[in-house]
């Protein structure tokens, strides 16, 4: 199965594969897609990411209900760094922690401007995401997406009050009139 977005790219593809029966190709955006019946039986990811949605394309593949055992993406070098970091360093964060939950990361190989065509501004990167052992349960991991996200949307404090059992103030009600324009009473 492959998917792409950009009707020209899709074209050729049907074009270069139209005697291979086994790929299935789909023009879409792999973030409007559902997901599940599309990873079914797939094994393998060989992608070059888009710089602008790539990340969010990572954390959807990566927590699916059946995530695929192995990935090799191409990312720009500083969500490349991000995947790997471990934790206490500075390039760690969200993206780290989800995908590290479910993926032991690698960079493969650091590839120059040079070598893509139209040619970044920046460095991009291989990387490789094996699974790790072990089922991620939906439970366990709609639980692991929103305390993370409540963590780093709201700072260790909030977290540990949430987490604790007590409310947080970004959910009280004085809180909520004096911040209104906040980003987590919008959603």
């Amino acid at each position: 199965r492959a998917v792409e977005q950009d009707a020209r790219l899709y074209q050729f593809l049907r074009g270069q594969f139209a005697r291979r029966p086994t790929v299935e190709l789909i023009q879409a955006d792999v973030l409007q897609l559902d997901l599940p019946r599309a990873l079914a039986g797939v094994t393998r990811v060989v992608s070059n990411l888009p710089y602008a949605s790539g990340s969010r394309m990572l954390v959807a593949l990566a927590t699916a209900v059946a995530p695929p055992p192995v990935m090799a993406v191409t990312v720009q070098r500083e969500v490349a760094e991000r995947l790997v970091a471990d934790a206490g360093t500075p390039a760690r964060g969200l993206l780290s922690v989800l995908v590290q939950q479910a993926y032991r990361v690698r960079i493969v190989k650091v590839v120059a401007p040079t070598c893509c065509y139209p040619r970044p501004e920046v460095k991009s990167a291989i990387v490789r995401l094996e699974r790790l052992p072990g089922p991620c349960a939906p439970a366990a991991r709609r639980w692991w997406g929103s305390s993370t996200a409540c963590r780093a949307s709201t700072g260790r404090a909030s977290a540990a009050r949430a987490s604790a059992g007590r409310a947080s103030p970004w959910r009280s009600p004085a809180r909520r009139r004096r911040r209104a324009s906040s980003p987590l009473e919008r959603a």
